[in-house]
């Protein structure tokens, strides 16, 4: 899903800086990988593949597919079911190391996520602590630069259980932006304001709901610069499992400039992907299933032509037979 993730970017990456942390970190949950309960690690190695003639003797020619190692990934879930480490390795063609990423989640007794700690090629880069209220509400997120010093704080500001307001300050406490939330009758968000540190306006996303005939939702969120100067437009397509069946990109002329469509097995696992740029980009993927119904080999194809390759392997708790019964 790496195109989908890349399109929701071209809009994202038009927001003021000041906005990037205010998002809360998210427990994940073996749920949201889909993985069984009492998962207890997943490893997943994925090669890229690339396709190279040879010209035998006789002048047959044979379509060698050679794969070279490009990611490895290992998660470790704790036995609540909630992720606590995430490692990733990416290499290069030689198979070297190019980049080495660690994130660490840490819970508190009641369960909820408190922290987050990154590091890079063995070294420590940036830290997150979560507060929360009374109410159980995360009110507060506190950033930390590698050695320790407070970098920044993010305040939450809740009224009937949902975020009217935000409140993004520096690392002495100085307001830097002001985040005003409205919602509509269904609890969807109507409208994101974004103001400055004297509170003069600065941009806003606001937001459409549609039920299709179908049942699937739209969803398309414009972005303001202005009370009325549109400067884009994402819009995602939900079916009724609240999978992205569709997403579309259009600029500030409403000139679509990026569009994907996604279908799924009965599994909920992606199995074509088709995105239209400047190109047309048209991805299937394959999977191999062990006993138990979960994949363990995926295969990449561009064009009907393999790119890639993965394996997984999922490594269960021992009493999670029992557990489950």
């Amino acid at each position: 899903m790496t195109r989908l993730i890349c399109l929701l970017l071209l809009i994202s990456a038009t927001k003021v800086k000041a906005q990037d942390k205010t998002t809360l970190p998210v427990a994940m949950a073996v749920a949201d990988y889909q993985l069984p309960v009492g998962t207890q690690s997943v490893y997943t190695i994925q090669y890229s593949i690339q396709l190279a003639d040879r010209v035998m003797p006789d002048s047959t020619v044979f379509t060698d597919t050679i794969p070279s190692k490009s990611k490895e990934c290992n998660y470790t879930f704790n036995e609540q079911g909630f992720l606590v480490v995430m490692q990733v390795d990416s290499f290069d063609e030689k198979g070297k190391v190019i980049t080495s990423t660690v994130t660490r989640y840490g819970y508190g007794k009641e369960g909820r996520l408190r922290g987050v700690v990154h590091y890079e090629d063995g070294k420590m880069t940036d830290s997150v602590y979560v507060g929360y209220n009374r109410r159980d509400e995360a009110d507060e997120q506190v950033y930390y630069d590698k050695k320790g010093r407070k970098e920044g704080r993010v305040q939450y500001f809740y009224r009937n259980g949902r975020v009217f307001n935000v409140k993004v300050r520096d690392e002495d406490d100085m307001l830097l932006s002001f985040i005003r939330y409205e919602y509509d009758a269904a609890s969807n968000v109507r409208e994101k304001e974004i103001k400055g540190n004297t509170l003069q306006y600065e941009s806003a996303i606001r937001y459409s709901y549609d039920t299709l005939a179908n049942g699937y939702v739209q969803i398309n969120e414009y972005d303001y610069a202005g009370a009325y100067k549109i400067m884009g437009m994402l819009g995602k397509v939900l079916d009724t499992s609240g999978r992205v069946v569709e997403i579309t990109v259009a600029d500030s002329n409403k000139r679509v400039v990026a569009s994907s469509t996604f279908e799924y097995n009965d599994k909920g696992l992606p199995i074509s992907e088709l995105t239209f740029t400047m190109y047309k980009h048209d991805y299937s993927y394959l999977y191999e299933y062990d006993d138990n119904g979960w994949w363990k080999t995926r295969r990449k194809f561009e064009e009907g032509i393999p790119i890639s390759k993965t394996h997984r392997v999922v490594e269960l708790y021992k009493d999670t037979a029992s557990r489950i019964d």
